[in-house]
């Protein structure tokens, strides 16, 4: 029997139905990133080099717990695309147990912050500004895990409109809370780097309240009732979350953690350095969010077909996405190579007297980041796409070799053996990235060629 499957336009139809809003909330959420960054810049070198490192090591380890919930997504939309809603309800159920049972692994890492940054070689001034931001933003992860988890409901859902609209609700909460606590407006105290914390924290909270009172007032609660009996541990469906989510969880954090470890090792060389590695970083995460927001489309529209054993709509729907993401990145990288002063000159006050020399540490750093911005975009959503076929373990160990052996190890000897400093982790950035777009892509693509995995479709 031969499956029915979608044209080539309607492929591309759905996707881009689907991608405006994840994409807009990719963006939001690093909007919310951005503005902190922006505001923060306005204390000085200091501060910003503070606020990078603090939030390059809370956001390794909310990523960890990004990626245990991110394996409720393709459960629940290959749960829909087999029209078994009892299915997709388990998943969402244990998606919230598995956010609150990393939760506390991950702030027990948190409370060592300080003697894990003085470990880490950073300066006294550093760590005092950073372990004062973690101290309070640490507290932000659960809300913001267990938001994630009814993410991927709404997603399977195809009500992605809902939570864009939520997102942009955080984003101006986390604008007035910057504005109120970091320089101590409208009668709040004026607490700098930990107003920015602050900020964090009260952001996670309103969005989540935000979701959780919207989906209790939504109809379609009534038919799936995710908060039903929550209490009963689902030994079984955990399991495959935990089998699944654990190799995302590490696929995620290699990437992650190479630019964390990065970052550490530029605050090593010093703080201007650290600064504009930084203002980068901020750059590359703003381009990065959209093909991030195309590899959940992947996932989900690659799960769903896998749902229906469909397997031309599993790689249409893959290839598409593809072929979206790298169009989007070629433009980025492009405005990277016109304009990187103009780009850099946005986080920094004109007046300061570090301004000039942050500048032109950062337009060779923004070179290179426009380098990788193809291969950035391609690795992500080649990683979504097996994520949907619920391929994660192959994932992973070509994540851990490309990123940290390959794209660290080289920047490394660049960076000091060879004196490239800075320059020498980035071009080792590029070289992690670039190796695992081709890897991830191959894997896929080989899949598809010879039906590994994909041998009980029809076709």
């Amino acid at each position: 029997m031969t499956l029915p499957f979608k044209s080539w336009r309607t492929h591309l139809t759905q996707t881009l139905s689907l991608s405006v809003p994840l994409v807009g909330i990719q963006l939001a959420q690093a909007a919310i990133g951005i503005t902190d960054t922006l505001m923060v810049g306005r204390l000085g070198a200091a501060e910003l080099a503070a606020l990078a490192l603090a939030t390059t090591f809370f956001f390794t380890l909310f990523i960890v717990g990004l990626g245990l919930t991110q394996a409720v997504l393709p459960l629940a939309a290959e749960a829909r695309g087999a029209e078994d809603p009892i299915m997709l309800r388990r998943a969402i159920r244990m998606g919230f147990w598995v956010a609150g049972g990393y939760t506390v692994i991950a702030i027990a890492i948190l409370f060592n912050t300080e003697a894990i940054l003085r470990f880490a070689g950073q300066s006294p001034e550093t760590i005092h500004f950073a372990s004062g931001y973690i101290a309070i933003a640490k507290w932000a992860l659960l809300p913001m895990l267990l938001f994630m988890n009814l993410r991927a409901f709404y997603t399977v859902l195809d009500c992605a409109n809902i939570m864009f609209a939520i997102n942009i609700m955080g984003v101006l909460a986390n604008i007035l809370l910057n504005y109120m606590f970091i320089f101590g407006n409208w009668g709040a105290p004026e607490l700098g780097v930990e107003g920015a914390a602050v900020a964090t924290l009260g952001t996670a909270t309103v969005t989540l309240a935000g979701m959780v009172l919207l989906s209790l007032r939504d109809k379609r609660m009534k038919d799936y009732d995710i908060y039903g009996r929550f209490w009963r541990v689902d030994l079984e469906i955990l399991r495959q979350i935990i089998r699944l989510g654990i190799p995302i969880g590490m696929t995620l954090l290699a990437e992650v953690g190479l630019f964390a470890v990065a970052t550490i090792l530029i605050g090593r060389i010093g703080t201007l350095e650290l600064a504009a590695h930084g203002i980068i970083l901020q750059l590359a995460t703003l381009s990065f969010m959209v093909p991030l927001g195309f590899s959940n489309v992947a996932t989900t529209r690659v799960a769903l077909a896998y749902g229906r054993r469909n397997r031309e709509d599993l790689r249409r729907a893959a290839y598409v996405t593809v072929f979206l993401a790298v169009g989007f990145m070629s433009t980025a990288a492009l405005i990277f190579l016109t304009i990187p002063e103009v780009l850099i000159s946005l986080f920094l006050d004109a007046s300061g007297e570090d301004t000039a020399a942050v500048i032109a540490l950062a337009v060779p750093y923004l070179f290179f980041a426009a380098l990788f911005q193809l291969a950035d975009g391609t690795q992500v959503v080649a990683a979504g796409a097996l994520r949907g076929m619920q391929d994660t373990r192959v994932p992973m160990i070509i994540a851990i070799f490309s990123y940290w052996i390959a794209g660290l190890g080289t920047g490394y000897v660049l960076a000091f053996p060879l004196g490239l400093e800075g320059i020498g982790i980035w071009i080792g950035l590029a070289l992690g990235l670039t190796l695992a777009a081709v890897l991830l892509l191959a894997r896929f693509m080989m899949r598809d060629r010879l039906g590994i995995g994909l041998v009980k479709f029809e076709a």
